[in-house]
């Protein structure tokens, strides 16, 4: 898959090697929560940090933002930071959101 906005892609690493790429977080969310790669088999989940497009951070360890002023490429709307202060510097007033969150909005 080609990632069309790098500052939105995720990407997920099983136990056996395999990589998946995603344009959007709530895309790999549904691919796990769909059952096409059990949660079991996820080794690493990654995101892109938001402040550094294509830099991959840790997607367990990052902090999340929800909002209209973040256009994700497949609608998810979720723009992932490294860093308190990078999130919000990149917009204030907004409330973040750790991974279980981010994943438990993104699962509706």
């Amino acid at each position: 898959m080609n990632v069309v906005d790098r500052q939105y892609a995720a990407a997920l690493i099983t136990e056996k090697g395999r990589q998946y790429v995603f344009d959007d977080l709530a895309c790999m969310i549904h691919f796990v929560d769909k059952g096409t790669v059990s949660e079991e088999q996820v080794a690493s989940w990654y995101v892109c940090d938001h402040t550094h497009p294509g830099t991959l951070i840790d997607a367990t360890q990052a902090l999340y933002i929800h909002s209209d002023a973040f256009r994700s490429p497949m609608r998810g709307d979720v723009a992932a930071f490294p860093a308190k202060s990078d999130a919000e510097q990149a917009a204030p007033g907004n409330d973040l959101m750790d991974w279980q969150a981010a994943r438990a909005l993104l699962a509706k």
